[in-house]
């Protein structure tokens, strides 16, 4: 096809062309007048441009290549819509629930009441599951960092999906001790704390770290050019088969407890503000651990076992 600018009878080969000398010359003139001259090339204008930006291509590869890997307006529109998701998901997930006390006859019940800090009017965050965590308040920026991490980014990825201040629904576990034999997980069935055997539940966030990673994949792939996407899916492989070679995944764990241990306090904080339960016992937040001996410690266990 080529292209014609009935004012001055010049041909071009492309549209982009016409384009750039009717703005030059023809800047104010009616160009109606413009003729499309066909040679055996049935592509249209529309048919050779940007579905994002309008930008003009001389050939449908060209601009496949352009709307698959190179256009900032996809890649903005994917994350605009990204970030619309989260925040529909949040909507839905974080059920607020407000109860106001109806029992205000009693002045001096309400008096304590209030000095005891008991008003009911409290938001209820509803805690997911360790493996069922909410992703969805994590933006690409996050994804980003945490695969930049390369071999590291499964504890990266747990510090940013359990916790994470922003998203307190997935504050489900921390660990009051960095030596003590177990660890504080909230049972989100009976809505309390209990203190779960370290070695068999760090096994289980190694796995759901694994699996979150899978996930973040999911949500960015589009996002990145295709060798892009095999380079992170074979990170991602080999992260599979490292974390049960005993060496390696002994390191995991170890990091593991750590990061529930550095940042323990975000998770006590969401637990002990009774965003969770009006009930969380005191002793169940304690920094105590009943497992003293050296011979019961985290790092006895996972050297020997």
């Amino acid at each position: 096809m080529e292209y014609k600018c009935n004012i001055c009878n010049k041909i071009y080969k492309s549209y982009q062309s016409l384009w750039n000398h009717n703005n030059k010359f023809h800047n104010n003139t009616n160009l109606n007048g413009n003729t499309f001259v066909t040679h055996g090339n049935t592509n249209t204008p529309s048919e050779l441009k940007c579905k994002y930006c309008n930008k003009i291509f001389n050939n449908r590869q060209n601009k496949w290549k352009h709307e698959t890997k190179v256009c900032k307006n996809k890649l903005n529109l994917i994350e605009e819509n990204s970030i619309l998701k989260n925040e529909i998901e949040t909507l839905k997930n974080n059920k607020i629930v407000l109860s106001n006390s109806n029992n205000l006859n009693n002045s001096n019940n309400t008096n304590n009441n209030i000095n005891n800090g008991t008003i009911n009017n409290n938001n209820t965050i509803i805690i997911n599951k360790v493996g069922e965590e909410s992703l969805n308040k994590l933006t690409y920026e996050n994804i980003k960092d945490i695969f930049r991490q390369q071999k590291n980014c499964l504890h990266h990825a747990i510090k940013y999906v359990n916790f994470n201040e922003n998203i307190p629904e997935n504050h489900n576990f921390y660990n009051s001790s960095l030596e003590g034999k177990y660890v504080n997980v909230f049972n989100v069935d009976k809505k309390e704390v209990e203190k779960k055997n370290k070695k068999d539940f760090y096994d289980t966030v190694l796995i759901s770290a694994i699996n979150i990673m899978t996930s973040l994949y999911d949500k960015i792939r589009d996002s990145v050019s295709k060798i892009k996407q095999k380079k992170l899916l074979n990170m991602i492989n080999e992260l599979k088969d490292i974390s049960y070679i005993d060496n390696t995944k002994k390191i995991y764990l170890t990091n593991i407890n750590e990061i529930s241990y550095n940042n323990k306090d975000v998770v006590k904080d969401t637990w002990s503000n009774k965003l969770i339960s009006n009930e969380i016992n005191d002793d169940e937040l304690s920094d105590s651990d009943s497992s003293a001996s050296s011979k019961d410690s985290f790092y006895y266990l996972t050297d020997t076992e």
